[in-house]
C-alpha cells in the first residue's frame, strides 16, 4: 500500500510540472515587468519597515537571458529566461531557484529550491483593484512541501502578481508585504514615500498620504510626503466637515514623515485627514470601526 501510494504522488508530481505551454508563453513584462530605473517599494506590516528595490542594470547574457542587478549591487537580483518564461532568483553564490513559470498553467506546481524543498503552486488568477485600476493578477502559494492534495494545512506563503506592475503582495503566516507604490517605465503607481538614488532623493510633485491600518480601531498611522519645506498642518474632520482635533501644526521638512491617530474617544464612521503645506493640500477617507 506505501508503495502504491509513493507511486500515485511520484506520477502526480511529473503531471503537474510537465503541463507547461510552451507553444503560447507570455512575454514576462506582462507579469514581470523590467527596464533599468524601475522601482518598488514595499511596506512590511505588522513591522512597518519600508524596502526599495531600483534596477540599475540589466546585462543581456544571450539573446534569451537577461540578468537583472538592483540597488547598484554587483550580484544579479534575478535572471529572466525569456524563451521560457521562467524567472530565477539568486539566493548566493551563484544559486538560483525557480520562482516563477509564467507559462505554467492554472493548478501546475514546480519545484522552486530543490535544497530547502520549496515547491510553488499557481493556484488562481482573477482580476483585482490595483490602485483604483482593474488588473489581471495571478496567486501564487509556496509550500516547504510537495502540495500534493489538500494544501490548506501546509504550511507556506501566497504572492499576487498583477499584469504590468510585478509583485503586489506577498502574506506569510504572521503578517504580509505590501507594495506602496511602484515606477514602471517612468510612470508612477501607487505611493513612494522616498527613494534614495545617489544623493538625491525623489520627492513627490504633490503631498503622498497613506493611512493604514484603514479601517481601524482605535488607532492607526498617517504616513505622508511633502514635496517642499514649509507649514504644515493636518486636521481630521468628521463626516460633517466638524473639525474633530488637529494633529500637525508646525514648520516640517519635505520627504517622509509619519503620525499616529487615536480614535479611542470617537465612535465608529467615516472621517477625513486633510494636509496643507505651503501651497499642496490632500485629504484621505479614514474608517473608525469599533
Amino acid at each position: 500500500m506505501k508503495l502504491f501510494i509513493l507511486l500515485t504522488v511520484i506520477c502526480s508530481l511529473s503531471f503537474g510540472q510537465s503541463q507547461v505551454n510552451t507553444d503560447s508563453s507570455p512575454d514576462p513584462m506582462d507579469f514581470y515587468p523590467y527596464h533599468v530605473g524601475d522601482v518598488w517599494q514595499y511596506v512590511d506590516t505588522p513591522s512597518w519597515v519600508y524596502s526599495t528595490m531600483r534596477i540599475t542594470r540589466i546585462d543581456t547574457v544571450s539573446a534569451g537571458i537577461h540578468l537583472i542587478y538592483i540597488n547598484n549591487s554587483e550580484v544579479p537580483f534575478t535572471k529572466v529566461d525569456l524563451d521560457s518564461s521562467i524567472i530565477y532568483r539568486n539566493i548566493g553564490e551563484d544559486l538560483w531557484i525557480t520562482s516563477y513559470k509564467l507559462a505554467s498553467p492554472l493548478k501546475s506546481y514546480w519545484m522552486q529550491d530543490s535544497l530547502r524543498n520549496y515547491w510553488t503552486y499557481f493556484y488562481n488568477e482573477d482580476t483585482f483593484p490595483v490602485w483604483g485600476q482593474e488588473r489581471e493578477v495571478r496567486h501564487y502559494l509556496t509550500f516547504h512541501n510537495a502540495p500534493v492534495g489538500d494544501t490548506s494545512s501546509l504550511y507556506g506563503t501566497m504572492t499576487v502578481m498583477a499584469n504590468g506592475i510585478g509583485e503586489y503582495m506577498t502574506e506569510y503566516e504572521i503578517g504580509e508585504v505590501r507594495l506602496s507604490g511602484c515606477i514602471i517605465d517612468g510612470v508612477q503607481y501607487g505611493i513612494i514615500l522616498g527613494v534614495e538614488d545617489g544623493q538625491n532623493t525623489l520627492l513627490p510633485q504633490d503631498i503622498k498620504l497613506q493611512v493604514y491600518p484603514n479601517p481601524f480601531n482605535p488607532e492607526t498611522v498617517i504616513r505622508f510626503a511633502l514635496p517642499v519645506a514649509g507649514y504644515t498642518k493636518g486636521v481630521v474632520y468628521d463626516i460633517l466637515g466638524k473639525e474633530v482635533t488637529t494633529l500637525l501644526n508646525g514648520d516640517m521638512s519635505a520627504g517622509n514623515h509619519e503620525v499616529r491617530f487615536n480614535a479611542n474617544d470617537l465612535s465608529s464612521g467615516v472621517y477625513f485627514f486633510r494636509l496643507e503645506s505651503g501651497n499642496y493640500s490632500s485629504a484621505i477617507k479614514m474608517v473608525v470601526g469599533k
